[in-house]
């Protein structure tokens, strides 16, 4: 695993880790019930030492203070320079977010076109998708009538004679695997986001 890789997944764990922080604060607050390290652990998904780790490096930054509330129990804080820098990278993972989401309907739009040019007239996306939105979108600009179908009933459609679906551009949600034996490549436009995605 390169240097840069590792840096962006401490980089990550940090700001989840602070972006917690804040939330379980919040709620201490409200219920007047100080989060435990316990807490932290299973709001990270991380083991209890790893996120008494990433709390001592935060503390270390100068992004965390700790306070001893009696002799088993601490409350923490995020410093002016802790929320600063929850800001700070809140802004910046939006950014990206925003990048991929622009990146993601470019490559869907022309994956889309493709098929309207092969004369697909309709898109059935397969699956629950994160990016549903995007896949109908591209359909309504180009034209083409958009259908969401549940994975689960993908095997009525495997029923359907190629006929029914040949003007139609299937695409498979970015959560179903490809799978090589599930290929309706004979008259049939097909693709997994996953595959767009890359």
């Amino acid at each position: 695993m390169s240097e840069i890789t590792i840096n962006q997944e401490e980089s990550d764990l940090e700001y989840q880790a602070l972006k917690v922080i804040e939330d379980l604060e919040r709620d201490a607050l409200a219920s007047s019930s100080a989060p435990s390290q316990r807490d932290f652990a299973r709001a990270l998904n991380l083991s209890v030492g790893m996120t008494n780790a990433i709390i001592k490096r935060l503390v270390g930054k100068g992004w965390l203070v700790m306070n001893r509330i009696n002799g088993r129990n601490l409350s923490y804080a995020l410093t002016p320079d802790g929320t600063r820098e929850l800001a700070r990278r809140s802004y910046r993972y939006l950014r990206r977010t925003i990048g991929n989401v622009v990146r993601w309907k470019d490559a869907i739009d022309r994956v889309v076109l493709r098929g309207k040019e092969a004369g697909c007239d309709r898109v059935l996306l397969i699956g629950d998708s994160d990016l549903d939105f995007i896949v109908e979108h591209a359909a309504g600009r180009h034209g083409m009538v958009f259908l969401m179908k549940a994975y689960e009933g993908i095997s009525d459609l495997r029923d359907q004679s190629t006929e029914v679906l040949k003007d139609t551009m299937l695409i498979y949600s970015e959560r179903i695997e490809f799978l090589v034996s599930e290929s309706h490549h004979i008259d049939i436009r097909s693709i997994y986001l996953s595959e767009v995605l890359m």
